[in-house]
């Protein structure tokens, strides 16, 4: 399933946490690990003035050090582990090496060192979701604001809590597998969740009666079909499955609190779903999930 999972670390307690995520999964799935940390003078050093040699070879001994020290403790946990370092602009380099590579996961930080509070993701995060087109993993601090120092020590992560989004696609269940999974060897408790959205009519005035029974009429058939839905897929996972019908005005806005009520860890999604838009690198769901929730994210590419 994932063979192989890149975590790229930059150092930043942000970063450690993250790859405290991954050596979760890479245990959850038996995948091998590869450590990445690039040296991007883009991030430390002045344009106008030119690089120290003696700087920049002491920062590529520190960075050396500290890949080696994380992927000892992670071997030490018996899990398959192995790391590069690379020079240049991180975000780039880190693109060329999954083209170059066989990697069916990444675990991304939301943030990083030059993470700025008002956004929701990180440069790097940002241009590898955007670009990469692989399964990745968005990790969120879980408490925001608070000092990302909780998983220095690469403490095990627990997702106590998944919620996965289905909209009766067959690209939507694409993930099922991964939920399967994760439910089986890390104990989660998954939460399958459908939202029915009330469709519009255009009207210039106040809907009349006849317009509202008719909405409600449409609704109500779509909720009993979800209904349905739910429960086929509820038989097809092992363990103890919940499952959530929502009606809101739109399923991201909906799940997006539901997730923040119900202290939802992981949002596990496809990349695309119902609408099938595989033109554009994600549908509109896991894209606003992506670049606005406020639960880390695992997106399953469902693209070759």
């Amino acid at each position: 399933m994932f063979n192989t999972i890149l975590v790229p670390v930059d150092r930043s307690p942000y970063s450690e946490i993250a790859l405290a995520h991954a050596a979760s999964m890479a245990a959850a799935f038996d995948s091998r690990l590869i450590l990445l940390h690039v040296v991007d003078i883009v991030g430390w050093a002045n344009p106008a003035y030119s690089v120290n040699p003696l700087d920049w070879q002491i920062r590529k001994a520190e960075a050396e050090t500290y890949l080696q020290e994380r992927a000892t403790k992670l071997q030490q946990q018996g899990l398959q582990v192995e790391w590069h370092m690379l020079d240049g602009d991180a975000a780039e380099q880190t693109h060329e090496f999954v083209r170059a590579h066989p990697v069916d996961l990444i675990v991304l930080g939301a943030r990083g060192q030059s993470a700025v509070k008002e956004w929701r993701l990180g440069n790097v995060a940002y241009k590898l979701a955007e670009h990469a087109r692989t399964s990745f993993l968005l990790v969120r601090v879980s408490t925001p604001g608070a000092p990302a120092s909780q998983s220095n020590a690469l403490d095990a992560v627990s997702y106590q809590r998944v919620l996965v989004p289905m909209d009766g696609s067959q690209r939507a269940e694409c993930v099922l597998p991964v939920a399967t999974a994760l439910s089986r060897k890390l104990t989660s408790h998954i939460t399958l969740a459908h939202v029915v959205r009330r469709p519009e009519m255009l009207r210039r005035t106040p809907l009349t009666q006849e317009d509202t029974g008719l909405l409600d009429a449409i609704v109500e058939s779509n909720r009993a079909e979800a209904e349905r839905y739910l429960a086929v897929l509820k038989d097809r996972l092992p363990g103890a499955v919940e499952d959530r019908i929502l009606i809101g005005p739109d399923a991201i806005s909906t799940l997006y609190q539901l997730a923040l009520q119900e202290q939802i860890d992981l949002i596990v999604l496809s990349a695309h779903g119902y609408s099938n838009q595989v033109a554009w690198p994600y549908g509109s769901l896991t894209a606003g999930l992506t670049l606005h929730g406020a639960t880390s994210v695992l997106v399953v590419q469902d693209m070759p």
